[in-house]
């Protein structure tokens, strides 16, 4: 048996240092196979900003920065993808669908280029517990599909303004998401303070937990109107620290299986090796 048992608690360490103590036990695969796993972990969630052109989608992306604002400067609109990442300075990188990656200071670096996506990076401490998309509009997530520079973990977010909420396009348009995304996607409802009357705001948020509720895991509020619906940062934050430690305890167990295996192979090579033919 190995006795090589990763504590959870050191998810915040160097990956080096957390695999340090099982290489002397097995192979450079397995050990390089460890070290990507425990990378892995370390990623935060991505939540995915999703919905018709106009729901408020960068307006979400601004709550969620808690008061941080995108650099409008070398973004005009959202005509591509947008990663919001942390990062001790503010920059941003273009992603060419060729794969290239390009320094953007400006709009003329973005004129003329086939993106794929825009990484920005911000020393924002939200972006710490979870990473961003904001997509444009009409937006396929498929095209994302697949991306290494985006966590695996996924948070759709579904934006709805609350002065035309959950059309039926709307509906079709999210019905086409894989359903174990949707099982963790949130409906977020933009616009809300514009309806002034609480009767009809009541009235709207009753039908969209009778029209949209079964299709989400959660209504949330895109602006702070207490007993309506649960704030859109708390709901986010509680289920981007959720998923990150159910992967984390899912890692620990498979590089615990690895190590495992690794050195059961080794031992069954050794006793090949030795063993007396014919006996």
């Amino acid at each position: 048996m190995n006795d090589w048992t990763p504590a959870e608690s050191n998810f915040r360490t160097e990956p080096d240092e957390r695999s340090a103590g099982v290489e002397a036990h097995i192979s450079s695969a397995a050990s390089r196979a460890i070290k990507r796993l425990y990378r892995l972990a370390d990623k935060p969630a991505c939540v995915i900003l999703l919905g018709e052109p106009n729901s408020g989608k960068t307006t979400v992306a601004n709550t969620l920065l808690a008061g941080g604002t995108l650099p409008t400067s070398v973004i005009p609109n959202t005509r591509y993808p947008v990663l919001l990442r942390y990062g001790n300075l503010v920059g941003v990188i273009g992603h060419t669908t060729s794969g290239l990656k390009l320094p953007i200071t400006s709009v003329d670096d973005i004129r003329g280029q086939q993106l794929a996506l825009l990484e920005i990076s911000m020393p924002n401490p939200r972006l710490r517990d979870f990473e961003i998309v904001d997509t444009p509009g009409l937006f396929e997530l498929g095209s994302i599909e697949g991306r290494a520079d985006i966590s695996p973990l996924r948070i759709p977010i579904w934006c709805t303004s609350a002065t035309q909420a959950w059309k039926e396009s709307e509906r079709r348009a999210w019905m086409r998401l894989h359903p174990a995304l949707r099982r963790r996607g949130m409906l977020a409802v933009t616009r809300l303070d514009l309806i002034p009357d609480p009767a009809q705001r009541t009235r709207l948020i009753t039908r969209l937990r009778t029209e949209a509720g079964p299709h989400f895991r959660q209504i949330v509020s895109a602006v702070e109107m207490a007993g309506y619906v649960m704030p859109l940062t708390l709901e986010i934050a509680a289920t981007a620290s959720v998923l990150r430690e159910r992967r984390q305890r899912t890692i620990v167990m498979l590089s615990k299986r690895i190590s495992n295996l690794d050195r059961n192979s080794k031992v069954e090579m050794e006793m090949a090796r030795t063993a007396v033919p014919g006996c």
